[in-house]
């Protein structure tokens, strides 16, 4: 997969569209570059973002076969007996 990050053209945000499929719905707008460019590690590393807005960017960018072979993220554990030593 080939993404190309650039900003929106009114200048209210970015844009992270995919090059490979050339279709209009393969683009996501997100808020800044550093947003963009972390949407497209998970996406290249397999991996299904926690945040539901940044899935819902994922879903617009990926196919549905695609999108049903991301991971999904892992629960945090926290251990209650060390955490008030």
């Amino acid at each position: 997969m080939k993404f190309e990050i650039f900003p929106d053209y009114k200048g209210r945000g970015w844009i992270v569209k995919r090059m490979d499929i050339d279709k209009y719905e393969m683009h996501a707008h997100l808020v800044n570059a550093e947003a963009c460019r972390r949407l497209v590690k998970l996406i290249e590393a397999g991996l299904l973002p926690k945040n539901t807005w940044m899935q819902g960017s994922c879903r617009r960018i990926l196919t549905n076969d695609e999108y049903q072979k991301l991971k999904k993220p892992k629960d945090k554990y926290y251990n209650s007996k060390d955490r008030w030593k």
